[in-house]
């Protein structure tokens, strides 16, 4: 038995996630982005081998920096009153006008 939910639980869980970071994209500080990580680091859902949640499957490294995810036990929330760094929109047409260059 794996030590993660089913296949199908974990692509409903990323779907959630990929819905959430439409809804809000943005990504967070670098100190946010370490205060998530460290409070993963002791939850005792947190696979070290592979950096990832046992709760929901999903690999830490990518889920913390989007200000729309949130801790599937409520360890860590959506970001929604700080005016996150960067706006992933934003980002596709800043890189698009430095390839121009």
């Amino acid at each position: 038995m794996s030590d993660y939910p089913s296949i199908g639980q974990q692509a409903k869980n990323l779907i959630q996630s990929v819905g959430n970071v439409v809804k809000n994209p943005y990504i967070v500080s670098d100190e946010v982005k370490q205060e998530r990580l460290n409070i993963c680091s002791l939850c005792e859902h947190h696979d070290y081998v592979m950096n990832r949640c046992r709760e929901c499957g999903c690999f830490l490294n990518a889920k913390v920096i989007f200000a729309g995810n949130s801790c599937p036990i409520g360890k860590w929330n959506v970001i929604e009153s700080d005016v996150p760094e960067i706006n992933v929109e934003e980002l596709d047409t800043e890189l698009m006008v430095e390839d121009r260059d």
